[in-house]
């Protein structure tokens, strides 16, 4: 006779188990209906939330996710994002990170909450370690066969084992893999937090729990699993922990990977390695797996260890109960790192088991010597546990940096640790596809450097050497040396190290790196620093057509738009207001360093540009985007389609041409027509394929990316613009409208820690969707517009008290600033945007709002008025 099935552990039998999951039931289609609501206002055009209470707002919002914070002394100081129900609109995935200050051996990792994901070394596309599919254009999602698996096994408790009886209950992943709805687990979380992911769930009695996080120095990911035995009975079980090796070579050819590649074993460490020894490789780089205890068995072939199955549920081996030892070779379905260990749990027992995955040395000697010194520095003296407090203890450094206490939770999470923590794996990594994009490496660098200045210098100096003596700068340059660089001249490329440049001099007072000489690209010149700022800007002025308008080159900021000067005389008005705005900033520095060649050479700029600006590019009642080849305007209200552009217009704000010539308000009121209730639209109307001239962009569907998408980095150019213009109220609800959560995650699709790149557009029927995470340019731009709005602001020579805020009572900041603390308490109690009357530092007044540079903390009091 047949042994009934057992029944499945989280599913509670009888009246009470029907009666919670009636009661689960009715609250999902509850939440439906309001998403479906939710859904009619954004078609309408209206806010999301629109007409719902908060409960039902705070409902749907935390539907699938939540956050944990941890508060001191009012301020938010960190805290994880907890997700804490499984099938999620979309994969959840978290970036981590090394955190040391090169710009080599940076390591990343990416984790959704069903293990999902893959670790790479320097680069998302040429540095895999693990397997990764997805090679497009920004690729940091991975595809389905991309992940790390762990999977239980427990044999029949009578002993009793048949083919027939075969069921899930005893072969299954240790954390939700397959089935995203599987009503069989319980107890499930996923900890997304600053450098680590915690993922735990019960199935058969069998609590797991897995935490991986990426040391701050060595390039590997640490996994601790955990297993805990629920059930009143002894349990007899085997683990399979995998991964699936990608180490392919960078540029690929068509032997490569399977007779270049290969594994080993290495039992005297417990490691199994996977080595690419391809000479021509211009990324060069192994992996390995290595276990603090015994493994049973292994498999170094994925064929043998999944059975051979294209598609399958559960690999082969752990079906069968073990591996094959097999050898590394790459027939068909590629190298795995597959490791078997056998346990006893007796009744409220616990195991733990630790492996590292991480990059090894290609050469064989000093890959034998490397995989010693990890085996003997991780798995002696705690020191795992070490590196994960010390990993701790420098995100509570970076954090502690700057802190703001609004009474917005909202906005005091996302400035104090969820956009620090997203800009730092930015900066590090998510630029480096295969090459560094220049321009967004710079603005980057730009939002790290008031809490990671270390390696925010390391970076940008190594930026200044692909630029070219005559100013120009490559679009990007190589990762790995011999891997060539990107050198399309897109005009925008060096103006933006002018940017990051005065905002690193301005947090740190490190004036010493004005004087370093640095090489230029291909040139046995040498300039200063402050010579190739000064450089980058020069080369705009002096490429200009007969109107005195920059030239667009191969392209500007919306690189979409390479139509334009396809005949080499299109021009950009976009990049002549960046070259005003960023020329006030070195005249700025010019007058601090008492350069008066400098100062004479940056007012012209400003003058000219401001005036030739005014002059051929104003449309009305805004300003045109640009010129193309023949003379035709692009962003004018004569076009069919991209009638009038964002970015040329929030810029000739921020650059003051539009003051200049007392336009501010005709703009401000045109780029209203842009606003839609999750933010400004890039441009609109869309361009289509009767647009072809412009670009690429007629290529891309309306609504997306830069073809009238909400694209976040255009909406943080807007909220810079509307503080410099004193809207404090205006900036503030534009920030709100596009914060990650602003919507509902049914809608965006998207986690509430991330800032995403673009929502779609109002022209897409998916008008609303977040379709990038980990990847925006926007950040720094965020920052530094909530910096401007709270009025803390670091200058060359003086901290600077200048808030414009929403008419908030009160609000606090704390700011290192060079060597000093700043605890800033501000008092408005007259409900003002802006204007401060009364400055003191430690109980005594100061003159004007500058605070000259102090050591030690200090408390500020300012009262608005």
């Amino acid at each position: 006779m047949r042994r009934p099935r057992a029944r499945q552990p989280g599913i509670v039998p009888g009246p009470l188990g029907r009666r919670k999951h009636v009661e689960e039931r009715d609250e999902r289609r509850r939440l439906d209906r309001l998403v479906r609501r939710c859904r009619a206002n954004l078609d309408a055009e209206k806010p999301p939330t629109d007409g719902l209470n908060p409960a039902d707002v705070k409902a749907l919002r935390e539907r699938y996710s939540t956050f944990y914070d941890l508060r001191e002394n009012g301020f938010i100081t960190g805290g994880e994002h907890v997700i804490h129900r499984l099938g999620t609109p979309r994969p959840y995935l978290h970036l981590m990170t090394s955190n040391h200050p090169r710009d080599k051996d940076v390591f990343g990792s990416f984790w959704d909450q069903y293990g999902g994901g893959f670790c790479c070394i320097d680069a998302v596309l040429a540095g895999t370690i693990t397997s990764h599919g997805d090679r497009n254009y920004v690729a940091t999602s991975p595809k389905p066969d991309d992940f790390r698996g762990f999977v239980l096994r427990e044999e029949h408790p009578d002993g009793n084992f048949r083919d027939e009886d075969w069921t899930p209950y005893f072969c299954w992943h240790a954390i939700p893999q397959t089935d995203p709805r599987d009503r069989r687990y319980r107890k499930y979380e996923c900890h997304q937090g600053l450098g680590y992911v915690v993922t735990s769930a019960a199935r058969n009695d069998i609590e797991s729990r897995i935490l991986t996080f990426v040391p701050v120095d060595d390039p590997v990911e640490i996994w601790n699993i955990s297993l805990h035995n629920l059930a009143r009975r002894k349990r007899q079980l085997s683990l399979f922990a995998w991964v699936k090796w990608g180490i392919d070579s960078y540029p690929g050819y068509y032997f490569d990977p399977r007779v270049v590649c290969g594994g080993e074993v290495h039992p005297e460490i417990n490691t199994l390695a996977a080595v690419n020894n391809d000479q021509n490789n211009k990324a060069p780089r192994s992996g390995f797996m290595m276990a603090g205890r015994k493994f049973r068995s292994f498999d170094l072939s994925a064929e043998a260890f999944t059975g051979g199955a294209a598609k399958y549920v559960l690999p082969y081996a752990a079906m069968q109960g073990r591996c094959e030892n097999s050898a590394g070779v790459q027939p068909y379905m590629g190298l795995v790192g597959a490791m078997h260990f056998n346990l006893t749990l007796p009744a409220g027992g616990r195991y733990s088991v630790r492996v590292i995955v991480g990059k090894t040395e290609a050469d064989e000697t000093r890959r034998r010597e490397h995989l010693r010194r990890v085996h003997d520095k991780y798995f002696r003296n705690r020191a795992i546990r070490k590196e994960f407090v010390r990993l701790r203890a420098d995100w509570r450094e970076k954090i502690s940096a700057e802190l703001i206490a609004t009474g917005d939770d909202e906005l005091d999470r996302f400035y104090n640790v969820w956009s620090k923590y997203q800009a730092s794996c930015t900066a590090r990594f998510t630029r480096a596809l295969d090459k560094v994009g220049y321009r967004d490496v710079l603005q980057d660098l730009m939002s790290i450097t008031p809490f990671d200045p270390e390696y925010a210098k390391t970076e940008f100096l190594t930026a200044l050497r692909y630029q070219f003596d005559d100013g120009r700068a490559v679009r990007q340059y190589e990762r790995f040396k011999g891997a060539g660089h990107d050198e399309r001249m897109y005009m925008d490329s060096p103006v933006w190290m002018v940017d990051t440049l005065v905002r690193y001099l301005c947090d740190t007072g490190d004036f010493k790196i004005l004087k370093q000489k640095i090489p230029f690209l291909r040139s046995r010149m040498r300039g200063s620093v402050y010579d190739h700022a000064k450089r980058g800007l020069e080369s705009c002025f002096k490429r200009r057509d007969q109107r005195g308008l920059c030239l667009v080159g191969h392209g500007d900021w919306n690189d979409a738009l390479d139509g334009i000067g396809r005949g080499g005389r299109g021009v950009s008005v976009w990049l002549s207001m960046a070259l005003v705005y960023f020329g006030r900033q070195v005249l700025r520095l010019a007058q601090f360093l008492n350069d008066p060649k400098g100062v004479k050479q940056f007012q012209k700029y400003i003058r000219v540009m401001t005036k030739n600006i005014n002059k051929h590019a104003w449309d009305g009642k805004y300003y045109v985007y640009g010129f193309d080849d023949k003379g035709h305007a692009i962003g004018s209200h004569r076009n069919l389609e991209g009638k009038i552009h964002l970015n040329v217009n929030t810029w000739a704000l921020m650059s003051g041409v539009a003051q200049a010539a007392g336009r501010a308000g005709t703009v401000v009121r045109s780029i209203e027509k842009l606003d839609t209730p999750i933010g400004h639209l890039l441009l609109d109307p869309p361009y289509t394929a009767k647009s072809k001239h412009v670009g690429r962009i007629a290529d891309v569907r309306p609504g997306m990316f830069e073809n009238g998408a909400v694209y976040t980095h255009g909406q943080s150019f807007f909220l810079a613009a509307m503080v410099k213009m004193g809207h404090g109220t205006r900036a503030y609800q534009a920030i709100k409208a596009t914060m990650p959560n602003a919507t509902v995650p049914d809608i965006s699709t998207a986690p509430l820690h991330q800032q995403t790149n673009f929502a779609v557009g109002k022209k897409h029927e998916s008008f609303g969707q977040h379709l990038y995470t980990n990847f925006t340019g926007s950040l720094a731009w965020y920052r530094r517009a909530i910096e401007w709005m709270l009025g803390v602001i670091p200058d060359l020579d003086a901290l600077v008290i200048d808030p414009c805020v929403p008419r908030w009572e009160s609000f606090q900041v704390i700011r290192r600033w060079r060597k000093g603390e700043f605890h800033v308490t501000f008092r408005n109690p007259d409900r003002l945007e802006h204007g401060v009357k009364q400055v003191t530092v430690d109980g005594k007044p100061i003159l004007g709002n500058r605070i000259e540079p102090m050591k030690g903390r200090h408390d500020v009091n300012v009262l608005m008025g």
